[in-house]
This record gives structure tokens, C-alpha cells and sequence, in this order.
């Protein structure tokens, strides 16, 4: 291919200005750094890079949920500053930079939860908003924005205040205008959507509305193609998910990872092939579930950063990256916070990306990698490519390898060393003939990270189509093109024709020169597309070609595609009848509002539309008229909106103010019952009437308030036809005066009814009732009586002389009022009322009067109760075995001097059994048996018998035995036991068997022990002792030679126990001299605690120690005569050397 002696310069220039730019970040790769704050913290907010480096942050809602406006730019210093707030507040919105580098942002829910159909427009050279002059098709949230490849917007499903939805628009930058497109098979949000390199858009998973209601996470895919403008099935997702990332990956598949099913957060990720159709479960999953994260396609490195989101519910901090050239997802660090929902954007800078707010966070995030590129993204034969990248370790070897597609060889790999700033370079390869529409895969490997990245040695022409002049073009105007063919190959004379393919019915395009030839250098055209009367105004893609004529052309023959984008005539809608619109009207009064609708030529029809902001009206465009009727108060900005034909463009008037008045209303009142008594519901019903030029009803729920002079009885609410209604049992004995006020409000002006006059009469009540309930005895001579009448709020009295009729057991006793309060009192004779009639009511009686209404009670009883008698059983006693007295009682308590005779029948005496037999005490239980009595009743007490225990004794006799032996029987005597209860002794001693231990108690124990309660027992004891047994140690006599070694000394036991393991320790006395003996030998026995129990015999035997035999031979001498002897010397043997015979 032809390299042109500028590119390297550029890419050196291009380099300098990003290293600038990039020296803000300067972030190690791998690890988050925390940047700049937000005006204010958000959540669901948008974040778009715009041409100039800055990233506009938008919208998004506060910690209330509330839908925020603010705007946010982070600058290319990581900075950030507040921009002017957009015009709508918004979150679940879209936003997308435009190709004439406007950011397009659309939809959301704006304050109280409703849907938006608005979009508007920000200027990053002006940094204001202008609002778009025309509503989306549908209000949508939570749907996906793509921009399609000739720069219009594709808006996706999402959700409206009736559901999820299906419909599909597209946003024209050019007209500023919406297009309805298609549906979607399925209607869906939370969904995704990724722009295939094909121009195609697949659409995958989200969620939607189950029949009973209930939210389904969805399986299915769907591919738009803005072509043929049509939806056609894709592959089935393997697992259904909703809240998850689409990334359209270098090589063109997607990436589809993470989500929620509709149960649980998911890991796993799957891959879709555009070219195979197919959708399939990659090999590597995520290491943490996640749904709501941020995924960004990094720049020059070509891993997928997958960060934050939430699992379970709780915001996650976690990063990941998928990288696709070897199907692997590896660990990198955590965020400073966990974010949910947050926004995220690649920079202009190299080796970083942004994430910002979420989690109702004002904060933002840098993220660094590595990355690597070449200097062209196409190299013509035999050209070195230079391999460069950043953000590598200073120091490390990065290894660099080319693998060809299709696969015919591999190159490298090639070691690059980073420099101190972490940037690596490489210019080791070069293409050669045989890589001719060879794309290579460039990875970079390095000790912590990885980089990969494309370039190619393709077509040697590129082809390019610039934007439409004008766009849109009306109906039967000229839309031109100016379109250029790059030479990038060898110098050979390439000749070639243009062509135009695609263009609608009703358009035909050409190019001036029709035809050229090059050698290398830049070949430039005019497109001219001309547009006839009858062509429906649309977007029309189309195809712009070359056909080689000549032989030296190299590769094959470039294409491009472009948009004609035909506009309908522009119309011009008036209000005509301004002047007329200036006199006012009321809320609910028609008033008519005149249009006219004009174009240059033609005649427009179709529908005005006129609107106040709230309500509006519709006729066609001849009708010239339509009548409105505000429903709200205020001065209006009534504008006429013509909808548009096929030919006639959309338009809308300029606004004209009308002033609209609230409308009058009057109330009217009345009473469901007057007068009325004390507590009984009273219901006063208004009603508000809206008269003419006003319509009403006033709106419903409007609170009415009633009121009893100036104070508040309470409110209601109004019905479809004004109508509210009170109710109350509270109002106070007397006279009343009620009104009912309507407040009125913005639309209604309030009013007041007419008073209506409302009596309420006393009812009478006995209070303070004495006795409340009462009880006597009987015997009792009376009870005193005393009471009030009066109304219930005690307002009103029975007058002082009113007579108060008491009646008990159908005696009356009249009781006059006393005093000013309605008291009553009295003594009511008792002592004739029998028992037998008890309970008795106590009726009370009044006749009423003017103020107050006759009244009776009868909640008081009078209880007359028998008097008690009190039956005791007489106490009695006996000792065990002796026969149990007959048992007796006696009655006490009579009233009023009677006789015992009143009382007939016996009481009924038991103890339990019913014959006691054995000691202890027996409760005599006191029964009525037989006893009665007209008046009485009887309280019986229980009497005791007591059975004393018998005496008894038990003497064991004392025993003994020798150490060793065993114990003889032991034995006693027993005294003072029934001989019928069969008691005997068991004889026992305490434990041991040694004679120090002794003498050892013996005891006894009595039996059976069911008959032993009936006995005091004295337990006697007495003494067994254990004699000491004969033994005797005997040591054998023993000897030896003097100065040999003590032979071992031995001896007999005798009379010892085995058990006992007692054994002797033999010794004689010290000497070691024939003349000191014999020596005697004794012994000491062992173990000591056992020795107490005999009478040990310690005999003696004595040990010889026998003469040595030893020798004396002195050694024969001589010598001369006359000299002195010599020393004479002989030999000792036998004798020991320690005794120093010489």
C-alpha cells in the first residue's frame, strides 16, 4: 500500500496533543483513582464524550428518587464544572453524541414518575440546550438509544406509564424530527442493544409483564436493520436477563454478561456471532453475580471493563475484564465505592476511562490500562509498522505477537521494554506481498496486563461519502454529496468509474467527474441526487461505489453508505383570531380559536390540533375553527399544531395569551332531621353548583367545610356532581347554626352557604347511681339510694320536685329531685326481701319534661345473700395400732336468735382412706352431707386426725475377726415392732481391713420401708474389731572371702498375706575384717502401711567373712666382701593393695 510521507507526522503531532491530555490521568494500570466531586450526588445519570475531550454527566435522580436536572462536565484535566441544567429534569433517560458533535439526550421519568416524549439538544461550542421541536413518537424510559451508521438515533422499547413497550423511532438529526420505525415482537426494557459492524442492531433480554401481573425476565433477541426497516428473530439468549451489558467486541461479536433472571444475579456470560447467527454460552463467567453495571470496551487495549452493578441487592465495588482474543475474564481491583447504576465513558485520553455517581454518589472514578496500537490502522506492502502503547510497568519486557486472519502465519513474539513512563515501541515487523487483505491480531502481553488491537493490510482504497447539502432536501429540491477516494496502495495508474446504487423510486443521483484515474493520490467527486414531485419524505440509505476499468488498480472495490433524508414542505400555522382571544373567559367556558395553515405551494390537509398546555380541540385545516375549553385558570399560551400529510410538513403557531378566570360557585345546605335528639347522626349535605358562563362540576374530592357557628364540625369531600355530605352524633344539646364553605381554588372561586338553624333535645340519663350494684346479706334491714338525672353532657337537669319512682321486687318508693344538679336520694327498707329471689333490679324511672326526654334505668342489681353458717369438724387423735375414734363436728353462726333446728340433714365427715391406719395426720374434710337450710348457706372447716407413731429399737451385738479372715455373721435384736408388719434388720459394718482402722461401727437397716413411717426407731449400734495376724521374717545365714564382693542375702517370709505384697529388704552390719565377725544380718520389711496389721517375728542369722590365703618369697642377694649390703627385695601375693602390706 502507499503510505503518504504526512501520516507519520500527524500520528507523531496526534500523540503529543493525547500525552498532554493524558498527563492528568497518569493513573497505574490496573487501579482506580478517586477524581473530582459532582455538583450533586445522582443516580441512573448519563455520561458522554463529546469531541472536544469534555464528557457531559446529565440527570439522573437525587436520594429521594427525585428527577434532577443538573449538569455536570469533567474536563480534560479531570476537572469537573457545573454547565447550564438541562430543560427537563430526567432519569432512565438516553443520551448520545451526534456526528455534528451536539449531544442528543431523550425520554426518562422526569418528578412524580411520569414518562417523557421530549428530547433536547447540548452545544458543547456554545455550552447551552435548545429543546427538540418535536415529541418522540411514544413516551419511553429505560429503553436503549443507538446511533445508527449514517448518524440517526435509534430509540429501543422501555417503559410508559402503561407498560413495557414495543414501538421502535428513529431520531433524524438533520430535520430534528422523530420517525416511527417498527415494533418489537416482544415489548421490553431493561434490555440491551449493540450496533453490529454490519449497521444492524441486535436487541436482547430485558423484562416485561407476565399475564397475572407479575415482572418475567426475557430469553429472546431481536436484530433490527435500518435498511430494510424491519425486525427479524435472533438466537435465543441461553439464559433470560434483564439489567445486563451488550458490547460490541473488536472482532464484531457481542459480548452479552451479567444480569438478573428474575431470581438471582447472574456471572455467566454469552457470545453472539452476527456471521453464524448463534448465541453461546462463553467459557469463562464472571467471579462475582452482578446486574446494573458499568461496561466500557477500552480503547486500545480491547478488554471489556466490567465494574459495580449490585448482587442481591447490594451495591458492588468489584471490577472485571473479559478480554476476547483469549476468552478469558480476570480479576482487577475493586472501585473506592460501590455503584450501582452508575454512568461511565471512555476519554480522549489513552489508557483511561471515567465512572461517575451511582449509589446516590457525587463522586467520580478514574480507571487505568495498558494499551497498545500501531501508528496506521492499514500499511501497504513492505511498510514497517510501529508498534507503540502506554501504561505498561517501567521496565518490563512486553512480548508482542501478530496473529494473521485468516491464519496463514504468526509473527514474533517481539520484546519491547517499557520506559519510565510506562510507554513501549516496536517497529520489528513490516508487511510484506503476501499480506494483502490480511487483518492481524496484535496482542500484548506484559507481567500484570494484557493489550490487544487490529490493523489491517486491506483494500487499497477507502471511500468516503460526506454529509448531505441540503439535509433534509424538500420534495422536488437537489441534495449533493461530496465524496472522496483515498489511494493507499502501490503507484500503479488505477482507472475507475462511480456509482450510485439504492436510491428510492422518485430519485436519481450522479457524480461530476463521472470517472477518473489516479496514481496515488486523492480523487475527489460531487454526488448530486435529485429529488421528484411525488417522492414520500423518508430516510433512504444508499450505496456509493467505484468499478475499476484499469488493470493497475490493487485490492478490491471500496463501498459507502449514506443516508438522502427527504424532508416534506414546510407549512406555516397561524392563530387568526388574536384580538378576539384577548377578552377573557371563565374555567369550563368554550371559546373559539381560528387558524389558517399556508405552505409555498400546494394545499396542506390533514388535523389542527389547538392546545392551551392542558386540554385542547381538533378539526381538519379547512374547518379554519375549533372551540377549547380551559379546565384551568391562568393566562394560557394557546398554540395551533398542524400535524402534517404526506407532502406538507408539521408545524405549530407561535404562542397567543387568552386570560381564563376561576368560575363563580355558590353552595346550598340542608339537614336530614331537625330537631334532633342528643347523640342521634345528623347529615348535612352541601351542594356546589358552578353557574353559567362556568361548567362544572368542581372537581372532585374538593373538601368542604362544615361549621357550627365559627368553629369546625368537620369536613367532606365532593362527589362527580359536587355534592359532600358531614355526618355527626357530637352536637351539644341546643340550638345550632351550620354552614357549609366551599374554599374554592385556582380554578373555582370558594363560597358560603345560607345558615341552617339546627335544635338538638336533651336526653336524660341517671348518673352517679348509688349503690352502682349492690350486695347484701340477708338479715340486712336496708340499703340508701341516691342518684342525678340530667342530660348526657350533664347541661341539663331534671328540675328540683320531679318525683324519681325506685323500684326493687315490685316495691316502689317514690324520691323527690333536690336542688338545681337532678339529685335524688333515699333509704330503701331490705330486711322482708327474701334470698331466694336475688338477684333483684333496681328500676329507676323519670317522666321527663320540657327540656328533657323521659328516661328510665335499670342497670343497678341489688343481690341479697344467704348468711353463713360455719360447720367445723372437731379434732381427734389416737397412736398406731389402736382403733380411730368416731368423728363429730359442730355449727355456729345462726342469725337473728334462730335455732339450730333451722337447719336439717347431718354434715358428711370423711378423711381419706376412709379407716386411716397408719401414723400421721389426716385432714377430716367438712361436706354439706345433708344439710339444708332457706337462708343459709354453710362454710365448712375441716378438722385433723393424728395417728402417733409407735416406739421401736434396733441393737446390733458386737463382733470381731483376725486380720485377713473373713467376716462372721452379724446379728442383733429388735424391740417394740407390730410382729403383723414383719420387720427385720439388715447388719452391716463400716468398710475396712486393717486393724489401725478398727474398731469399725455395725449398723442397721429396717425393713420393709412402707411400714417404718408408723415407728419413732432408735438405731443402737456397736463395735467389730479386726485382730492383728502372726508372721515372722527369717534372713539365712551367709559368708564369704575377705576382700570379695558381699554374695546376695536372701531369707523367708512367713504368714503374710499375697495381697498384702509385703517383701524384705536384707542387710548385715557394716565390716569388713575377719576379726569384726560374724556380722548379723537382719531385715526390713515393706510396704509400711500394711505392717500394722501383723505381730511381726524379725529374726537374725550372722554372715563369716574367711581369712585370705596369701604369701611372702623375699628374692635371694649377694655381694663382695667388704661391701655394703644391698637392699634386700622379695615378692607379696594375695594381699590387697589397699591394705599396703610391705
Amino acid at each position: 500500500m502507499k503510505a503518504r510521507p504526512f501520516v507519520l507526522l500527524l500520528s507523531f503531532l496526534l500523540i503529543c496533543v493525547l500525552s498532554l491530555r493524558a498527563a492528568a490521568y497518569q493513573i497505574p494500570s490496573g487501579t482506580w483513582r478517586v477524581g473530582a466531586s459532582l455538583s450533586a450526588p445522582r443516580t441512573g445519570a448519563t455520561a458522554t464524550l463529546m469531541n472536544d475531550g469534555r464528557v457531559l454527566i446529565v440527570g439522573g435522580k437525587d436520594g429521594s428518587g427525585n428527577a434532577l436536572a443538573t449538569t455536570d462536565v469533567l474536563q480534560p484535566d479531570g476537572t469537573t464544572v457545573a454547565a447550564p441544567p438541562m430543560l427537563t429534569a430526567r432519569y432512565g433517560h438516553g443520551a448520545v453524541l451526534l456526528q455534528d458533535g451536539r449531544v442528543f439526550v431523550a425520554g426518562g421519568y422526569t418528578n412524580g414518575g411520569a414518562v417523557s416524549n421530549s428530547a433536547e439538544l447540548f452545544d458543547p461550542n456554545t455550552n447551552t440546550w435548545a429543546s427538540v421541536p418535536y415529541s418522540m413518537v411514544e413516551p419511553r424510559a429505560q429503553f436503549t438509544l443507538s446511533q445508527l451508521k449514517g448518524g440517526d438515533v435509534l430509540l429501543v422499547g422501555g417503559i410508559r406509564e402503561t407498560g413495557p413497550i414495543a414501538s421502535i423511532e428513529r431520531f433524524i438529526p438533520g430535520t430534528e424530527a422523530f420517525q416511527y420505525q417498527t415494533y418489537l415482537t416482544t415489548a421490553r426494557k431493561f434490555h440491551s442493544a449493540s450496533v453490529l459492524h454490519d449497521g444492524r442492531v441486535l436487541i436482547s433480554g430485558g423484562n416485561s409483564v407476565a399475564n397475572d401481573g407479575s415482572t418475567i425476565a426475557i430469553g429472546s433477541t431481536e436484530i433490527y436493520d435500518p435498511t430494510a426497516n424491519s425486525v427479524s428473530p435472533g438466537p435465543a439468549l441461553n439464559v433470560a436477563r434483564y439489567s445486563h451489558s451488550s458490547t460490541t467486541l473488536v472482532d464484531g461479536t457481542v459480548l452479552v454478561a451479567g444480569g438478573n433472571n428474575g431470581a438471582v444475579d447472574l456471572s455467566s456470560l454469552e457470545i453472539f456471532d452476527p456471521a453464524a447467527n448463534t448465541l453461546t454460552v462463553a467459557p469463562a463467567h464472571l467471579a462475582t453475580a452482578r446486574s446494573g453495571h458499568v461496561a466500557l470496551l477500552l480503547p486500545n487495549n480491547n478488554s471489556v471493563l466490567i465494574a459495580g452493578g449490585t448482587v442481591s441487592s447490594s451495591p458492588l465495588s468489584s471490577g472485571e475484564l473479559y478480554q476476547s482474543w483469549n476468552s478469558t475474564v480476570v480479576a482487577t481491583s475493586a472501585m473506592n465505592s460501590p455503584r450501582q447504576d452508575a454512568a461511565a465513558s471512555v476519554l480522549q485520553a489513552d489508557g483511561a476511562v471515567v465512572v461517575v455517581g451511582g449509589s446516590n454518589l457525587d463522586s467520580t472514578e478514574f480507571y487505568g490500562f495498558t494499551t497498545v496500537k500501531t501508528d496506521a490502522s492499514d500499511y501497504p506492502p513492505g511498510t514497517p509498522v510501529h508498534i507503540f502503547g502506554s501504561g505498561w510497568v517501567p521496565g518490563e519486557t512486553v512480548s508482542l505477537t501478530l496473529l494473521e486472519s485468516p491464519l496463514i502465519d504468526t509473527h514474533g513474539p517481539y520484546s519491547a521494554i517499557a520506559d519510565a513512563n510506562g510507554n513501549i515501541s516496536d517497529d520489528s515487523f513490516a508487511t510484506d506481498n503476501l499480506d494483502l487483505d490480511i487483518s492481524f491480531g496484535l496482542t500484548a502481553v506484559g507481567s500484570k496486563a494484557q493489550a490487544f488491537n487490529w490493523f489491517t493490510d486491506s483494500n487499497p482504497q477507502t471511500f468516503t461519502v460526506g454529509a448531505q447539502t441540503p439535509n433534509p432536501v424538500v420534495v422536488g429540491s437537489i441534495a449533493t454529496y461530496a465524496v472522496s477516494l483515498t489511494f493507499n496502495g502501490n503507484s500503479n495508474a488505477c482507472s475507475f468509474n462511480f456509482a450510485v446504487s439504492g436510491l428510492p423510486v422518485g430519485a436519481s443521483g450522479g457524480f461530476s467527474p463521472a470517472s477518473a484515474s489516479s496514481t496515488g493520490s486523492t480523487v475527489t467527486a460531487t454526488l448530486t441526487i435529485a429529488t421528484a414531485t411525488g417522492l414520500t419524505p423518508s430516510t433512504y440509505p444508499f450505496t456509493a461505489s467505484i468499478t475499476n476499468t484499469s488493470a493497475g488498480c490493487q485490492g478490491g472495490r471500496p463501498t459507502a453508505t449514506a443516508n438522502l433524508v427527504v424532508a416534506k414542505t414546510g407549512t406555516t400555522t397561524t392563530i387568526t383570531n388574536t384580538s378576539a382571544l384577548a377578552t377573557a373567559t371563565v374555567v369550563g367556558q368554550a371559546y373559539p380559536v381560528t387558524y389558517s395553515v399556508t405552505a409555498g405551494s400546494g394545499t396542506p390537509t390533514g388535523t389542527v390540533t389547538v392546545s392551551d398546555g392542558f386540554v385542547s380541540c381538533s378539526a381538519s385545516v379547512s374547518a379554519g375553527t375549533c372551540n377549547l375549553a380551559s379546565t384551568s385558570s391562568g393566562t394560557k399560551n394557546i398554540t395551533a399544531t398542524y400535524s402534517g400529510d404526506a407532502n406538507f410538513a408539521a408545524s405549530t403557531s407561535s404562542g397567543t395569551s387568552h386570560l381564563v378566570n376561576a368560575a363563580t360557585t355558590t353552595t346550598a345546605l340542608s339537614s336530614s332531621l331537625t330537631p334532633s335528639i342528643s347523640g342521634q347522626s345528623v347529615t348535612f349535605t352541601a351542594t356546589v353548583t358552578v353557574p353559567s358562563p362556568g361548567v362544572g362540576p368542581v372537581p372532585l374530592g374538593s373538601v368542604i367545610t362544615f361549621k357550627d357557628g365559627s368553629a369546625t364540625l368537620g369536613t367532606g369531600t365532593t362527589d362527580s356532581t359536587g355534592v359532600a355530605s358531614y355526618s355527626t352524633t357530637a352536637l351539644t344539646d341546643g340550638n345550632h347554626s351550620i354552614t357549609a364553605v366551599f374554599p374554592g381554588n385556582t380554578n373555582f372561586t370558594t363560597s358560603t352557604s345560607s345558615t341552617v338553624a339546627q335544635l338538638v333535645k336533651g336526653t336524660s340519663v341517671f348518673s352517679s347511681l348509688v349503690p352502682p350494684s349492690a350486695s347484701i346479706t340477708y338479715g340486712q334491714a336496708s340499703i340508701a339510694i341516691s342518684g342525678q338525672v340530667a342530660n348526657a353532657t350533664k347541661t341539663v337537669f331534671a328540675a328540683s320536685g320531679e318525683t324519681v319512682t325506685v323500684t326493687i321486687n315490685g316495691t316502689s318508693l317514690p324520691m323527690s329531685i333536690v336542688g338545681s344538679n337532678g339529685s335524688f336520694s333515699g333509704t330503701f327498707d331490705t330486711h322482708t326481701i327474701p334470698a331466694s329471689g336475688s338477684p333483684y333490679t333496681i328500676s329507676y324511672s323519670y317522666p321527663g319534661d320540657t327540656n328533657l326526654t323521659a328516661g328510665s334505668d335499670t342497670s343497678t342489681k341489688l343481690t341479697i345473700s344467704k348468711a353463713t353458717l360455719t360447720v367445723t369438724a372437731n379434732d381427734l387423735s389416737t397412736v398406731y395400732g389402736a382403733a380411730v375414734p368416731a368423728y363429730t363436728s359442730t355449727i355456729a353462726g345462726f342469725v337473728n336468735g334462730e335455732p339450730q333446728s333451722v337447719v336439717t340433714g347431718s354434715a358428711s365427715l370423711t378423711t381419706s382412706p376412709a379407716v386411716p391406719i397408719n401414723a400421721g395426720t389426716y385432714t377430716i374434710s367438712a361436706a354439706a352431707g345433708t344439710l339444708a337450710a332457706t337462708n343459709y348457706t354453710f362454710n365448712f372447716v375441716n378438722g385433723t386426725l393424728t395417728i402417733n407413731r409407735a416406739v421401736a429399737s434396733v441393737t446390733p451385738n458386737a463382733a470381731s475377726k483376725t486380720y485377713g479372715t473373713a467376716d462372721p455373721a452379724l446379728t442383733g435384736t429388735l424391740t417394740g415392732f407390730l410382729a403383723t408388719d414383719s420387720v427385720t434388720a439388715t447388719y452391716s459394718r463400716a468398710a475396712g481391713e486393717t486393724v489401725a482402722g478398727g474398731p469399725y461401727s455395725i449398723t442397721a437397716v429396717v425393713g420393709p420401708a412402707a411400714v417404718l413411717s408408723n415407728y419413732t426407731i432408735t438405731y443402737n449400734t456397736a463395735e467389730f474389731t479386726i485382730n492383728k495376724a502372726a508372721a515372722s521374717v527369717t534372713p539365712n545365714a551367709a559368708s564369704k572371702t575377705y576382700g570379695t564382693t558381699d554374695p546376695a542375702l536372701t531369707g523367708t517370709l512367713s504368714g503374710f498375706l499375697a495381697t498384702d505384697s509385703v517383701t524384705a529388704t536384707y542387710s548385715r552390719a557394716a565390716g569388713e575384717t575377719v576379726a569384726g565377725g560374724p556380722y548379723s544380718i537382719t531385715a526390713l520389711l515393706s510396704p509400711a502401711a500394711v505392717l500394722g496389721n501383723y505381730t511381726i517375728t524379725y529374726n537374725t542369722a550372722e554372715f563369716a567373712i574367711n581369712k585370705a590365703v596369701a604369701s611372702v618369697s623375699p628374692n635371694a642377694a649377694s655381694k663382695t666382701y667388704g661391701t655394703t649390703d644391698p637392699a634386700l627385695t622379695g615378692t607379696l601375693t594375695g594381699f590387697l593393695a589397699a591394705d599396703k602390706v610391705t
